[in-house]
């Protein structure tokens, strides 16, 4: 049973935040590595977020598609 349409509006917002925050995030990794820090720990939780976004975009598109 897909999800109503007024929750599916309320993750497209959350997605569409996260993936603004996930963009300054990114820069502010490169700004890290172009200074020489170290940004292992930064770039691991960058790609695991970067993950995460990736499957409830997957789980939104799903769920928008079910509901016509």
């Amino acid at each position: 049973m897909p999800l109503p349409k007024e929750q599916l509006d309320f993750i497209k917002l959350d997605i569409d935040a996260a993936s603004k925050t996930l963009k300054a995030m990114k820069d502010v990794i490169d700004d890290m590595r172009l200074a020489g820090m170290s940004i292992e720990k930064q770039q691991k939780r960058f790609d695991d977020l970067t993950d995460k976004i990736r499957s409830l975009r997957v789980f939104y598109e799903r769920q928008a598609t079910k509901s016509g």
